[in-house]
């Protein structure tokens, strides 16, 4: 599949004298502080005069027959016969390559009278085929040992064809990073780690462990559900946490947000809810003033399947994602339209379940719309390698609910300091942060400790460092819209095959690139701009890691 030439391509066919050829080869010559030789291979008397004639002020007042830009390569004279250079003469070549690492001053053998070639000695960077064709055997070779070579593979236009460039169709044009050839197997991937023991404290932790549901989900779980009987935090920071629970089918998000809050007084043995648990979906702003206009009071919002909630907040102008990211930091939020001012004042937490099979289609839910904040914002729960299977549970209200009596822990000097130290370790750590200081409150409080203990904040930085290995798993479309949001995930895609390359057919099913309708024109956006190859060879694309710019 033909593309356009971009600056990778080291190896190009190049067909009459296209203008694009010529001010590339002006642009060596004009680059006086790091010139670079030109080399031609054959007559040098046509190029020169086309450079001329674009560019009369090369000339001079007294044109010189020898450019101190350009050197070129004479025939070599074997029994009185003069034979031309060819890329095709391994032994020539070799000289030749002595001549561009500058260890000999001169191309040929014998008594050869000494040529122009000894200033040019070291200082070659750029070598013009001059009608060669079927002579550039050792050309891959040439650019496979110098790294900054490149290498015009020139032609007359024949009958019918324009002027124009190519990429050379050679082995060697494929990115070192590439490999074509690697083995194909089913990608593997290895498994997330399941919550760490010491990403656990106190009460929150019992509260998990008695649910005998994953505690990936269930701990997370209880963070959220016992956010919502806590009394407010200082000026700081808020008690409030959204929580999305990813997995695929039958894997326990379900199970873990029911048992949680009936443990936690939420909901009785029947899995009736209590006035502290809103399970409709808001499908807008409107949606959310509607629900949670409650005077500043604690509300958990609980949806078993939060996709349509995603879905609705993709939709272009909706003010859904926007507000629930507002309502993670204060409890009041509005809007003014023709039919008056909406207010509403809650202080929101959410335990919302994601239907996941992999992290191919996690970008499908959390997409260019909602991926610039409220991805951001929220705390995971994965099952991970944690070995589950399902189990009868004995529960009664009476009898099993947590007799909680939350606390309103101070928060001392060093528990900033500390987190503000982690924050420190890595980059694009301040909101998971902001995290563990929420997590390592509401734990405490509901331990009902006096103040933040150093035991809380460790097990929430734990917890923190084990967010890092889900979101580095799961990650949100990048970009302004689905065209750039599939460039993205393609290369992503690319990345984590064998050698880089595939079969495009392969990754599509796998990915569901096709329900794109711009799956296509990425692909060909990806080869025109030089982020993705394609080798005839192996019918596979690549990925090239250092576009054009």
């Amino acid at each position: 599949m033909s593309r356009l030439i971009n600056n990778s391509d080291r190896f190009i066919n190049v067909y009459g004298n296209p203008l694009s050829f010529l001010e590339r080869i002006i642009r060596v010559i004009d680059d006086l502080e790091n010139r670079k030789r030109i080399l031609v291979v054959g007559n040098y008397k046509p190029l020169l005069e086309e450079i001329y004639c674009l560019r009369p002020d090369l000339v001079g007042e007294s044109p010189k027959p020898k450019p101190d830009w350009l050197a070129w390569l004479m025939p070599k004279q074997v029994n009185g016969i003069d034979v031309p250079f060819s890329l095709n003469n391994k032994e020539r070549v070799e000289h030749l390559k002595a001549l561009i690492y500058g260890h000999d001053k001169r191309l040929y053998d014998g008594e050869a009278e000494q040529t122009h070639e000894e200033k040019f000695a070291g200082k070659i960077g750029v070598i013009v085929l001059n009608n060669q064709q079927g002579k550039t055997e050792c050309a891959p070779d040439l650019l496979r040992e110098f790294p900054d070579l490149i290498i015009y593979n020139h032609m007359d236009c024949e009958d019918g064809q324009e002027e124009g460039m190519e990429p050379a169709d050679w082995d060697y044009a494929i990115p070192p990073s590439v490999d074509v050839n690697a083995e194909e197997h089913e990608e593997q991937q290895s498994e997330l780690p399941q919550i760490p023991e010491i990403a656990m404290y106190g009460k929150c932790h019992q509260i998990a462990k008695q649910t005998c549901a994953p505690k990936g989900y269930a701990y997370v779980d209880a963070i959220a559900c016992t956010s919502v009987l806590l009394e407010n935090g200082d000026c700081n920071f808020r008690p409030n946490v959204y929580v999305s629970k990813i997995g695929p089918v039958r894997s326990g998000k379900s199970l873990s947000g029911e048992r949680t809050r009936q443990l936690v007084g939420l909901a009785d043995e029947r899995g009736n809810e209590n006035d502290l648990v809103v399970t409709t979906t808001p499908v807008s702003d409107r949606g959310i003033e509607k629900l949670f206009d409650v005077g500043g009071a604690s509300r958990l919002l609980a949806l078993d399947e939060a996709r349509g909630l995603m879905a609705k907040g993709n939709i272009q102008n909706n003010a859904l994602i926007s507000t629930l990211c507002a309502l993670w930091s204060r409890n009041r939020e509005g809007a003014a339209d023709k039919f008056g001012i909406h207010n509403f004042n809650v202080r929101l937490s959410m335990s919302l379940n994601f239907k996941v099979k992999d992290e191919a289609e996690f970008p499908e839910i959390f997409t260019h719309a909602t991926a610039h904040g409220l991805y951001d914002r929220m705390l995971f729960g994965v099952r991970g390698a944690e070995k589950w299977r399902w189990s009868p549970w004995d529960f009664l209200s009476e009898r099993d609910v947590f007799a909680l009596e939350p606390s309103k822990p101070a928060v001392e000097g060093w528990v900033y300091q500390e987190t503000h130290h982690w924050a420190a370790a890595n980059e694009d750590r301040d909101r998971l942060a902001e995290m563990a200081l929420r997590v390592a409150y509401i734990t405490s409080a509901v331990n009902g400790d006096g103040q933040i203990t150093h035991e809380a904040l460790e097990a929430a930085l734990r917890l923190m460092d084990w967010q890092e290995v889900i979101r580095a798993r799961f990650q949100p479309a990048e970009g302004s819209d689905d065209f750039e949001c599939l460039a993205k995930e393609i290369k992503r895609a690319f990345k984590r095959q064998p050698g880089q390359a595939a079969k495009w057919r392969d990754l599509s099913r796998k990915y569901h690139w096709s329900e794109h309708h711009c799956n296509l024109q990425v692909r060909r956006s990806l080869l025109e701009n030089g982020e993705l190859g394609f080798d005839k060879k192996s019918k596979k694309y690549y990925l090239i890691d250092t576009p054009a710019k």
